[in-house]
């Protein structure tokens, strides 16, 4: 997949950073977390993700990686990255250690928590590793003491949950609680989509575009949606 440099908003400044990688995690089977403390501050919304590029075989690639914490702090990201089989840019990255630089450019991206105010009733639907963002959306909201109620609806295809004691951890800390499902669109009760205020949808095109067709079928209005989507 090719990103393009998706248009932030306009006060955000867009351009090249270094990272050093001061912790590494595998918190889960082949997924790791990683913190970075940045060269540059930089201002960026909860949501909001990184272009790195790699140079394999004189080829460039891109990967786009979600930043996973509040934003609250502007001089460290955090990063959750998988490793999976392919593409071979996710080898590459999980095998940095600590001491290393990541280079990457950013803050990119219009799926983010802004504009909070006469909002009361949010509800995240996570597809797997769409999740990520939803992280930094709710660590936001418990860093900035927002007084919002948040329900999450995760779908997760991969064994081990991932985030989970996060997310029981959060949910013991702001106005949150997650359900576990197999499949979102084999959900038949809708009320908790009509009656939030904002819903954000994260996760493959396979997944969600089926699940768009399903809100609009049980009338729920798409001016409250937000949706993200890959592949």
């Amino acid at each position: 997949m090719t990103y393009k440099e998706d248009p932030s908003f306009g006060e955000l400044d867009i351009r090249t950073r270094k990272g050093e990688i001061f912790i590494k995690e595998e918190i889960e089977n082949d997924v790791f977390t990683f913190h970075l403390k940045l060269d540059n501050k930089m201002k960026y919304y909860p949501g909001q993700y990184i272009l790195v590029e790699f140079n394999i075989e004189n080829i460039g690639q891109v990967r786009a990686y979600t930043m996973v914490c509040s934003s609250l702090n502007q001089e460290i990201i955090e990063l959750n990255i998988q490793k999976t089989e392919d593409p071979v840019t996710s080898h590459i990255i999980t095998s940095y250690k600590v001491g290393d630089f990541i280079e990457f450019r950013g803050p990119f991206g219009k799926f983010a928590l802004i504009d909070t105010k006469n909002i009361d009733t949010l509800v995240f639907i996570a597809v797997n590793i769409g999740i990520n963002p939803f992280i930094s959306m709710l660590r936001y909201i418990e860093a900035a003491g927002l007084d919002l109620s948040v329900k999450m609806i995760y779908m997760w295809r991969y064994g081990d949950i991932l985030f989970e004691k996060e997310l029981k951890r959060l949910g013991n800390s702001i106005r949150f609680n997650f359900e576990m499902v197999e499949d979102i669109n084999k959900m038949e009760n809708f009320d908790v989509l009509r009656n939030a205020d904002r819903i954000y949808i994260c996760g493959e095109k396979a997944v969600t575009n089926p699940f768009i067709e399903i809100l609009e079928k049980n009338d729920i209005n798409k001016n409250k949606i937000k949706l993200e989507q890959w592949f």
